[in-house]
């Protein structure tokens, strides 16, 4: 898709684009690249901050969820977004996955009080408050995912660290229409956005695994799936892209470059998922398929926007190897095989320049640096984001994590549904280890990093504990990095591999 782009300073280039005879999905296309300078804080949770998702179609809601048990909703058609709409309760404990139905009619939502909840949107968002229209008791321990199916609003996976892989039907008796168990936690699921029979599941030993529900709970049941290994541990890996239809990954995300392409500065953190769970999501701008982005959160501080080349050019630019040319790469180099037997390496496409670092420096994009402005600015996460999603019709994308506020990210200072400020280009740096931090970070984790509350009542001190507790964390982390530790080659190969489906 052909753009004309220009030099100068964002708005500039907005104005610019919209004089030119484009088409809707180019000049939007324009903007998202653009990069997203501009944010706001959003405002009403208590703690932490652990799930976003936007309602499907148009986006009009944003549900969030943390440790201060409540399901909040975000009404995006607002003239000027502030607070939150409605406040939902129900939960025992900390909240961990969020998902919408099919039609937008019901939210759910999974807790480590091993409890899934069941909310009906359309009666919620008339009051200030709700509570639960179901309760699913599927799980002895903390759900971990939840997926919706992608028509029918009663149909709902789930997935625990109790290894379980639930199919729910909210119409029967106790919910439940079947379910297996996994050899060890399972991390997340998905449904396939477009193949409903078709679902996948990723666990904490690092596979991947794409499962057919006919298979998995029907009469010829089955626990086995296309899996892909990562490392041992199932930590430390980038965010990796693959098809569908192929057990090897065909791309990397990683932030070895700024956006501008140019090397990260030695001493200057960039990329790094090593002390949390992360969250990603893919998208593009008014939902559009043809281009597509994908974003997550990161330990620096920051959120990542990469854009992904179509399949058929990943699949091109992936290194195939014999295992003599393999052993002359370089000693980091991760490679993957089919099976230990097959003499064939795959190297995947390192995408290592991401389009835009969110709350970093150089925020715009590789095709220029913006002069400076005279404007307010707001900061951006003081620590770990663990989310970072997309908005389905807006180019906006939203983040939180370890803080208790969410971040909406814009490419222009006016949206239809807000007002943003500059985002500020100085990332907060990561405290060194003296005596004081070594202090502080005890004195986080004796009173219990996730508190709501200090005991002077203060919000803000339980959160700078919270952030204190993980400055502490990743401090630990920072000489434990896979990438590091030399050649690595991953099995792709399980004993049984197959997937039936009629498609």
């Amino acid at each position: 898709m052909k753009r004309n782009r220009t030099g100068g300073h964002p708005a500039s280039r907005i104005s610019q684009w919209s004089a030119t005879p484009l088409n809707p999905n180019a000049q939007l296309h324009a903007i998202f690249d653009s990069g997203f300078p501009y944010s706001k804080k959003l405002r009403a949770h208590k703690s932490c901050v652990n799930a976003i998702t936007f309602s499907r179609g148009d986006g009009r809601w944003l549900a969030s969820a943390g440790d201060d048990l409540r399901v909040l909703l975000w009404d995006f058609h607002q003239e000027n977004v502030e607070g939150s709409s409605t406040s939902l309760t129900g939960h025992r404990s900390n909240i961990f996955c969020l998902d919408f139905s099919a039609q937008n009619q019901y939210l759910y939502s999974g807790s480590i009080d091993e409890k899934i909840l069941k909310y009906d949107v359309s009666t919620a968002t008339n009051s200030t408050s709700g509570g639960p229209v179901q309760t699913f008791t599927t799980h002895e321990d903390n759900v971990r995912g939840i997926s919706c199916h992608p028509e029918n609003d009663d149909l709902f996976l789930s997935v625990g660290e109790d290894g379980l892989i639930a199919l729910h039907d909210s119409r029967i008796f106790g919910g439940c229409a079947g379910s297996f168990m996994n050899e060890c936690e399972v991390t997340d699921v998905r449904y396939h956005p477009r193949a409903d029979k078709l679902f996948f599941t990723t666990d904490q030993r690092g596979n991947v695994c794409l499962r057919d529900i006919r298979m998995a709970f029907g009469d010829r049941s089955t626990t086995s799936g296309l899996s892909v290994n990562g490392d041992s541990k199932g930590t430390h890996h980038l965010p990796t892209i693959y098809s569908i239809s192929d057990p090897i990954p065909l791309a990397v995300c990683s932030g070895t470059n700024l956006p501008d392409g140019s090397p990260v500065p030695e001493g200057e953190r960039t990329y790094k998922n090593a002390c949390t769970m992360k969250h990603g999501s893919f998208g593009s701008p008014s939902g559009d398929i043809e281009d597509m982005y994908y974003t997550t959160g990161s330990d620096d501080f920051r959120a990542y926007v990469w854009k992904l080349p179509d399949t058929v050019t990943l699949q091109e630019a992936r290194r195939t190897l014999s295992r003599d040319e393999f052993n002359n790469e370089p000693p980091r180099t991760i490679a993957y095989a089919r099976s230990m037997a097959d003499d064939t390496r795959y190297i995947p496409v390192d995408l290592c320049t991401p389009l835009s670092r969110l709350q970093g420096r150089f925020l715009h994009i590789h095709h220029g640096m913006a002069a400076q402005q005279h404007c307010s600015a707001t900061t951006g996460h003081d620590s770990i984001v663990n989310s970072s999603i997309i908005h389905p019709h807006l180019p906006q994308i939203a983040t939180c994590g370890v803080e208790r506020h969410i971040t909406i990210h814009s490419p222009t200072p006016t949206a239809p549904n807000m007002t943003f400020t500059r985002t500020s280009e100085t990332v907060r740096a990561l405290p060194t280890d003296d005596p004081q931090v070594t202090r502080r970070y005890l004195l986080a984790l004796l009173s219990g990093h996730n508190n709501q509350f200090d005991s002077d009542g203060s919000v803000d001190v339980a959160e700078r504990n919270t952030i204190d507790f993980f400055d502490g964390i990743i401090r630990d982390h920072d000489d434990i990095n896979v990438f590091t530790a030399g050649t690595k080659v991953h099995d792709t190969g399980t004993d049984d591999e197959e997937i039936s489906s009629d498609e």
